[in-house]
C-alpha cells in the first residue's frame, strides 16, 4: 500500500533535517521533488542575498543550464516565483511571453513545461525550487499543490542547514584565532591580550579580516609580526 502524501512529505521532511551541509540539503530536495513529481529534471537556486547566489545545483546538466540562463538573463519563472507568493507555472515554454530572451533558449534544450516555486519564510526568501518538462502542460494542480506543501517543509530545513553552517563557522573560526594568539604568544613572549593586539595589528596592516590573519599565521604564511 502506497503512503499518504502527508506520511511522505513527514518522511522527506525527517530525512532533509537530518543533513548537516547546505549543499547536502538541496541535494535531497531536489531528489525528493522528482519522485513527488515523477519529474527527473529539477533545480534549486539558493541566495545569501538578493542578488547573490550562495548554492544552484540540479539532477541533470539541461536544468542546470535552464537555471543559469536565467540568472545571466535576469528573467524566467525563478525571477518571477523569488517575488511571489504563488507557483509560476509555464504550461507551454515556446509560447510563453513573460520570459521572451529566456524562453527560447530553453526551448532548445527540450523543455515546454516548468513550474518554479518560491523557498523561504514569510519574512525571508531563500530561493528557488524548479521543475522541467519536456511535456507541455505537464503539471496540473495537483502537481503544483503537492510542491508548495513540500516546499514549505525544505524551506524549514534549508534555514536549519543554514544556521548550523553559520555556528560551525563561527567555532571553527574562534579556534582559528586561538591558534594564531598561541603562536604569538610563543614566538614573542606576550600575554594572551598582547597576542591579540599584534594579530589585530596584522590584519589591519594586511588589509585582511582577522580570521584570514589568523589563517595566514597558522599556516606559517607569515613568519614576522610586528
Amino acid at each position: 500500500m502506497n503512503d499518504s502524501l502527508p506520511d511522505r512529505l513527514a518522511a522527506f521532511a525527517r530525512e532533509l533535517h537530518d543533513e548537516q551541509e547546505v549543499t547536502e540539503t538541496a541535494q535531497t530536495m531536489l531528489r525528493h521533488a522528482s519522485r513527488l513529481t515523477d519529474c527527473p529534471q529539477a533545480s534549486i537556486t539558493l541566495y545569501n542575498a538578493p542578488s547573490s547566489i550562495d548554492t544552484t545545483c540540479a539532477t541533470a546538466p539541461q536544468a542546470h543550464k535552464a537555471t543559469l540562463a536565467q540568472v545571466d538573463l535576469g528573467e524566467g519563472p525563478n525571477v518571477t516565483a523569488l517575488s511571489s507568493d504563488e507557483p509560476v507555472v509555464a504550461d507551454d515554454i515556446p509560447a510563453d511571453t513573460r520570459w521572451r530572451r529566456w524562453a527560447p533558449i530553453v526551448a532548445e534544450l527540450g523543455f515546454n513545461g516548468v513550474v518554479s516555486i518560491r523557498l523561504g519564510t514569510q519574512s525571508t526568501t531563500l530561493g528557488t525550487l524548479s521543475l522541467y518538462s519536456t511535456f507541455a502542460k505537464r503539471f496540473d494542480d495537483g502537481h503544483v499543490t503537492t510542491l508548495n506543501l513540500y516546499a514549505q517543509h525544505a524551506s524549514a530545513a534549508v534555514v536549519a542547514a543554514q544556521r548550523r553552517s553559520k555556528l560551525r563557522h563561527a567555532i571553527d573560526s574562534r579556534n582559528l584565532i586561538g591558534q594564531a594568539q598561541g603562536i604569538l604568544l610563543e614566538r614573542h613572549a606576550l600575554d594572551a591580550e598582547g597576542a591579540y593586539a599584534m594579530l589585530q595589528r596584522y590584519a589591519r596592516d594586511n588589509r585582511v579580516n582577522l580570521v584570514k590573519g589568523a589563517g595566514d599565521i597558522v599556516a606559517g604564511r607569515r613568519h614576522t609580526v610586528n
